[in-house]
């Protein structure tokens, strides 16, 4: 075995500061990296292993598997890949790094022939920071560094996501992957997410910060809160095609498909906008049975995940958190551009901001993208009155994880040391915060 240098890549976690699962939607989001971040260290050989080592400072993670037993010798089908990784012990946790390798060799032609990856990381697993963006990138950027590849645009993040969509099976958007390969520290990196449309970031004003609050509560985006949620605002945009005018038999080309330019909307909810969703709104149902749904329309545009017959899906609150959550971020980002202009203007902009984390927060829950631990946490931020601390929402895919929580100065540093010692007096787990 001849082994070569090794190269080294990078990423940080990212915490949601807004926008969440408005992503799939097509939503503006804001996105800021964390300090915490995961290394990757690639070896190449040339003997077609794939050995991945994580190390968190405690215990050691292994897996180890040839590429012909993971699928990588042959012509690359992702849903093989996945079927084959559920077989090899640690192939659950390993597939985030396997993913990237099929990727490559798939799309971009690289010549892997074996290597050994060793992984060392301070984003916490778990907590909504995207702890698996981050690895991806960070394997990314040490295949980039390995094989040359030359990636254009946002193609990087895309084909991040690609190998946790088609080898982890994970029904994740675009958002963590484009913040944790593109975020600046220190500001908010606006996408709108059609799909990755990157604005300028947006630095923060002196002594405003966001810090993340750690629930305690394990979060997962393929859990099947997120993909309920995530399913009844693609089958809410059925609703709304089919009111539009569009026949059934225009409608079953673009199932499963995707967006398109062809579709009212490019396909997006987000692009519907607020006044045209109070004309839509009594057209949407509270909810409906997949079974029923799937009776009547056959499917979604989503690519991504599968409607289930026996559950029942909220439609008409999944629309309208996508339609009113663009409608906040816009805001949102108006009025922290208006206090980096205007010191004067800062307290009243941070209280507006606030009181829109607050609405997405809320929004979260009548989605079932809430927990009543993050809501303790935002409740606990609430009750400091703005003074320091002015707002708090549950961040990425929701269903615990981490709150985002907004303060400025040495008193929102106070504010937010009684909300955590608060809440581990109410809760019994000490938070981390990000």
């Amino acid at each position: 075995m001849t082994k070569q240098a090794s190269f080294t890549g990078r990423a940080p976690g990212r915490i949601d500061v807004m926008g969440g699962v408005a992503d799939y939607s097509g939503s503006l989001v804001l996105q800021m990296p964390i300090v915490q971040e995961t290394t990757v260290r690639f070896t190449q050989h040339d003997d077609n292993s794939i050995t991945v080592i994580s190390r968190d400072g405690q215990t050691e993670l292994n897996f180890s598997a040839t590429l012909g037993a993971v699928g990588l010798q042959e012509t690359i089908d992702y849903d093989d890949v996945r079927a084959r990784l559920r077989h090899i012990e640690g192939g659950d946790w390993a597939s985030y790094v396997v993913g990237c390798i099929a990727v490559l060799i798939k799309e971009k032609n690289i010549e892997y022939t074996g290597g050994r990856f060793v992984i060392e990381s301070d984003v916490p697993l778990g907590k909504g920071v995207s702890s698996s963006a981050a690895l991806e990138i960070a394997t990314m950027n040490a295949l980039e560094a390995c094989f040359g590849v030359s990636f254009q645009g946002t193609e990087k993040a895309v084909l991040a996501q690609r190998a946790e969509n088609r080898v982890v099976g994970a029904p994740c958007g675009l958002m963590d992957q484009l913040v944790c390969a593109f975020g600046k520290h220190n500001c908010l990196l606006p996408i709108v997410c059609q799909p990755d449309i990157l604005e300028e970031p947006c630095a923060l004003p002196p002594g405003v910060f966001f810090k993340g609050i750690d629930s305690g509560v394990k979060h997962s985006v393929g859990a099947s809160h997120y993909s309920r949620a995530r399913a009844a605002a693609f089958m809410g945009y059925s609703f709304v095609v089919s009111h539009e005018g569009m026949e059934r038999k225009d409608f079953d080309a673009f199932i499963g498909k995707g967006r398109s330019e062809q579709l009212p909307y490019g396909g997006y909810l987000a692009n519907i906008g607020t006044e045209k969703f109070m004309q839509l709104e009594n057209i949407l149902p509270e909810s409906i049975a997949g079974k029923n749904f799937l009776a009547e329309y056959g499917g979604t545009i989503d690519p991504i995940v599968r409607i289930e017959e026996e559950t029942v899906y909220p439609v008409r609150a999944a629309v309208r958190h996508a339609v009113y959550e663009n409608h906040r971020i816009s805001e949102f980002l108006a009025l922290l551009l208006r206090a980096n202009k205007s010191h004067a203007d800062l307290r009243d902009c941070l209280r507006a901001m606030g009181e829109l984390m607050f609405q997405s927060h809320q929004s979260y829950t009548e989605i079932g993208l809430g927990h009543e631990m993050t809501d303790r946490i935002a409740g606990l931020v609430s009750e400091c009155n703005s003074n320091g601390l002015y707002g708090a929402r549950i961040t990425g895919g929701g269903s615990g994880g981490t709150v985002c929580v907004l303060g400025c100065d040495d008193e929102g540093l106070d504010k937010l040391r009684y909300v955590t010692g608060t809440y581990e007096k109410i809760s019994g787990y000490k938070p981390m915060v990000i």
